[in-house]
């Protein structure tokens, strides 16, 4: 019977008689196989020649085990710096780091000498090669994020304009002349329409050793919401430039969703409250904002002008062959601008558009119901503005290099909480306890 049975199971009667046995001795958990002992430990440890040169030195099992994990650290630790990208390179620097261990241990330097004279364990450095992609992320993050990391697939059906807005921050290839006479390259704060396309562009021409400060996108943030055609966004899509990493922009956006009724979304950390979020980009992913692509048809446009340098400013077009440069005036350049931006607000694109041009795809919104957010000017300015406690001395504050004065403040002798907005310094806003006292016009 024990062998019909066991010739059904595929197996022995030995066998079959064995479970029996330890089934008797320790129930069900008896018949489960054990773990090996030595499971994902290797049996050879570095190379049987690194074990024997070793063993013969006098280092014990445990001591051995622990220094060959430590050069196992050490190897792939040289894969993934930017110095080493041969494996017999990487052995000869790995065993000269193993001899000065054991002299600072207390070997002799001819015990050492052996130890660096080992030959090259291919399969035990080889192994390890894998962490030469640590090197490439150090040197190139862009080619990790092209061939190594996922595409992530997104689409902008359904939005409307005004729903998400990019924002970044280009040179201008174009030379422009300063108030002083010297030859500059302005900078151009670009705002998108995800739903559109549309452009929105303020020039800042940076004073000499300058660039664009966070006042700067404020100001031009404020422009938007007040000039463009789509309003105040909704959301925020930055990169991680230092002009976007400031409190007083986060603090804005906070301000604007309380101001606006929560029109406003600030995706940016979940310690702020549900007003929103702004949408930072990670560094090394061009493909995660769109408004890269579009400087690219930007370049196509302004590469008309006769002084666009193309980004390479150190070669000669066709037109100034033999002549130094000519600089446009900044008032010119400002109109070419606009020209241009113009056109490209006219112009089919393919695409997400799908054959209409910006112009269009705001007229389709309009005929089908969409209406801009639009705020008042008050309101940006106080969302924008700084905050600081002042006293109040017979009716005026001393703030900002100057003394602002008002009725309402006549007969306080108290500090009160100031507001102001130092990318459009027209008024200064004042708060007792968090109400409004009311607004001071710059003089």
């Amino acid at each position: 019977m024990a062998e019909a049975i066991a010739k059904q199971n595929e197996t022995s009667a030995a066998t079959l008689y064995r479970w029996m046995k330890d089934y008797k001795r320790g129930g069900l958990s008896a018949l489960v196989d054990k773990t090996r002992a030595d499971i994902c430990q290797a049996r050879v440890l570095v190379s049987a020649e690194f074990e024997r040169i070793m063993t013969g030195l006098g280092v014990k099992r445990d001591q051995l085990i622990e220094l060959s994990e430590w050069l196992l650290q050490l190897v792939r630790g040289l894969w993934g710096s930017s110095r080493w990208h041969i494996a017999h390179a990487i052995w000869n620097q790995a065993s000269a780091q193993l001899g000065l261990k054991l002299i600072e241990a207390g070997f002799d330097e001819i015990s050492a000498r052996a130890v660096c004279h080992i030959s090259k364990p291919r399969r035990f450095v080889e192994a390890e090669k894998k962490f030469k992609i640590i090197a490439t992320a150090k040197r190139d993050g862009k080619q990790i994020y092209d061939e190594h990391l996922p595409e992530v697939a997104r689409t902008r059906e359904g939005m409307r304009p005004g729903d998400l807005a990019f924002g970044d921050i280009s040179p201008l290839d174009i030379p422009t002349i300063r108030p002083d006479g010297t030859i500059a390259y302005a900078r151009m704060i670009v705002w998108m329409d995800a739903a559109t396309n549309w452009l929105h562009i303020t020039l800042y021409l940076c004073p000499a050793g300058t660039g664009v400060r966070q006042e700067h996108v404020a100001q031009s943030f404020t422009h938007l919401c007040e000039s463009s055609p789509f309003g105040m966004p909704s959301r925020l899509y930055l990169d991680n430039g230092s002009e976007y990493q400031w409190e007083e922009m986060l603090k804005a956006w906070s301000e604007l969703a309380y101001l606006t009724g929560n029109q406003t979304h600030v995706e940016l950390a979940s310690a702020l409250p549900p007003a929103g979020k702004i949408i930072r980009s990670i560094p090394f992913r061009p493909r995660a904002k769109l408004i890269e692509g579009t400087f690219g048809n930007l370049r196509h446009l302004f590469g008309w002008h006769p002084a666009f340098q193309g980004g390479n400013r150190m070669a000669k077009r066709c037109a100034n062959l033999g002549e130094a440069i000519k600089p446009t005036p900044y008032d010119e350049l400002q109109s070419f601008i606009a020209s241009a931006m113009a056109d490209y607000h006219s112009t089919p694109q393919s695409g997400q558009l799908n054959g209409k041009s910006p112009q269009q795809a705001l007229e389709d919104a309009l005929g089908n119901g969409w209406q801009p957010i639009r705020v008042d000017r008050e309101v940006l300015l106080l969302a924008f503005a700084e905050q600081e406690t002042r006293a109040v001395k017979a009716g005026v504050i001393q703030y900002a290099g100057q003394e602002w004065y008002a009725d309402f403040l006549v007969g306080l002798h108290q500090k009160v909480d100031v507001r102001y907005p130092k990318h459009d310094p027209q008024c200064l806003f004042v708060f007792d306890q968090g109400r409004f006292l009311g607004g001071i016009a710059a003089t």
